[in-house]
């Protein structure tokens, strides 16, 4: 319980449509509100958002790199210490079914966190 509030305050802070930084799309949160507590759209729902955050954060850090100059080794390193944090806080040894959808919803948040910050990043590139 502990780690499900700042998991929901991450999703909930996220922000309002996918044109934000590193926010959840609408069509997640409405495919969300739809699911009627149905495991099986639950986790298509999370999947198919999941696949969206992966690209804006592989686009986002491939600019961020492109722009690192001398310190592209420091990023990478950031990168993995952050790789690895998600993975601690967000991967248990379970395998109920509402457990993979909290792991999911974990990952999503934390990749939705980390593309913004990529993007936020970069913005000052442009």
């Amino acid at each position: 319980m502990k780690l499900l509030k700042p998991i929901l305050f991450c999703l909930a802070a996220a922000g309002a449509g996918h044109a934000s930084a590193g926010g959840l799309s609408k069509e997640y949160r409405q495919c969300m509100n739809a699911t009627y507590g149905n495991t099986d759209v639950i986790q298509k729902c999370l999947k198919k958002e999941l696949k969206i955050q992966n690209e804006d954060l592989e686009k986002y850090y491939k600019k961020y790199l492109k722009n690192a100059g001398p310190y592209e080794e420091n990023y990478k390193t950031q990168h993995r210490l952050w790789e690895g944090r998600m993975n601690k806080v967000c991967y248990f040894n379970s395998n109920s079914v509402h457990v993979a959808i909290r792991q999911a919803k974990c990952v999503l948040g934390m990749t939705s966190e980390r593309a913004g910050y990529y993007e936020k990043k970069t913005s000052a590139f442009e």
